[in-house]
């Protein structure tokens, strides 16, 4: 922001460093339409503040304009925009907006094209959840759809080697529904049939791409498994087996003699993996050999 000294008062106008580059998204990006359409409104909504006079508003809006011609973006859209916010006086673009809080149910999807069809067809299905009477609390309104980045290719390559200090072992993750933390484990080791076996990395149940391990607690057997899902995703697909008979390691065992179902359980988890499922698959293998054998 700058002032302009007009007589006895000042006014403030927008001021662009020499080196500024007006990068802004392009429109031919991958972006959704709203994410896209919104960069215009918000550049001009802060031109609105910034400028005090409503003529210097309207030229600061043109010269963005030409920025955005640049970027590919169509003039409806940029004239749209400029509309939108010519509407609001400055002393009400001012104003902090207040927070707005949703107790609706969030459906969150990884943004793709694709996934638009996908929402398209969950809200016009919805009065199929609405009808049954355990969904009925969750969706007594459509859900809000919130979309999040996929994995670009930095995500991919980089890997990071540095270790931050933490505790090893498995601790609950304490979020308000979940149901895992009641079968973590937080001991960082575990007895195997080759000794005790320490526990180098940290989890919760939010970890993602790790080896696992449930102990039963009557008969101190021990599964190992893997996943790319996080803890509690995978502990809950166990949870189901065993709950409706399906016929599962996991599941045939708690449902055996001398057992009391899923209380008997505990979990936690034993190594981090950084590559895909071959790697998950080769670490779970080395793990069981390196017990048994």
């Amino acid at each position: 922001m700058t002032e302009v000294s007009r007589g006895r008062f000042l006014h403030s106008s927008v001021y662009y460093k020499p080196t500024e580059s007006h990068t802004y998204l392009t429109y031919t990006s991958s972006h959704p339409h709203s994410c896209k359409r919104s960069i215009p409104f918000s550049q001009m909504l802060r031109l609105r503040r910034l400028c005090q006079d409503d003529i210097d508003f309207r030229e600061q809006c043109l010269r963005m304009r030409d920025f955005f011609v640049s970027c590919g973006y169509p003039l409806e859209v940029l004239d749209d925009a400029c509309n939108r916010v010519s509407k609001i006086s400055r002393p009400d673009a001012l104003i902090p907006r207040p927070e707005q809080s949703s107790q609706r149910t969030k459906l969150i999807m990884i943004y793709n094209p694709h996934n638009l069809v996908a929402r398209k067809i969950v809200l016009n299905n919805l009065s199929i959840f609405q009808a049954d009477p355990d969904a009925h609390e969750v969706f007594d309104e459509p859900p809000l759809v919130v979309y999040r980045r996929a994995k670009n290719i930095r995500d991919m390559l980089v890997r990071s080697r540095i270790s931050a200090s933490h505790d090893s072992g498995t601790r609950p993750c304490r979020r308000p529904r979940c149901k895992t933390c009641t079968y973590v484990s937080q001991s960082s080791k575990i007895n195997t049939p080759r000794g005790v076996f320490t526990i180098a990395d940290s989890f919760t149940c939010t970890s993602r791409n790790l080896i696992y391990a449930i102990v039963y607690k009557r008969c101190d057997m021990v599964y190992i498994g893997e996943t790319g899902h996080n803890l509690a995703t995978r502990l809950s697909e166990h949870l189901r087996d065993v709950q409706n008979g399906i016929h599962k390691p996991v599941s045939l065992h708690f449902r055996s003699s001398g057992h009391q179902g899923c209380t008997d359980m505990e979990v936690l988890g034993l190594r981090s993996s950084r590559g895909g499922a071959k790697s998950r698959f080769d670490c779970e293998q080395r793990l069981f050999f390196n017990w048994v054998l």
